[in-house]
């Protein structure tokens, strides 16, 4: 289950890519942050400012500033997909316990 939840935040990654404005941007800047199993906000959306997103990308925190600036997102999707991924590592670590 954890290879085809990483699997679907890479598929929603180059769906997504399709959509947002400046199309060559989002695909080259586009990266997640926080994927170790033990952090927090996990599967953040990093894109630069200038990336015209939808709404349903909710900021959830800013790094840098002018020309360089970068929002951290999340969205929906992702967030299910999250509690998709938490779920299957809780489930991973109780069979390493036993």
């Amino acid at each position: 289950p954890i290879e085809r939840i990483k699997a679907d935040l890479e598929d929603y990654k180059q769906e997504m890519c399709q959509e947002l404005s400046p199309r060559h941007v989002a695909r080259r800047d586009w990266t997640y942050v926080n994927t170790k199993p033990d952090s927090k906000d996990k599967y953040l959306i990093e894109l630069p400012a200038m990336v015209e997103v939808p709404d349903d990308f909710l900021i959830k925190g800013k790094r840098g500033s002018g020309a360089k600036q970068v929002n951290k997102y999340r969205t929906p999707v992702v967030a299910r997909l999250v509690q998709e991924l938490e779920h299957a590592f809780d489930i991973q670590q109780e069979r390493k316990a036993m």
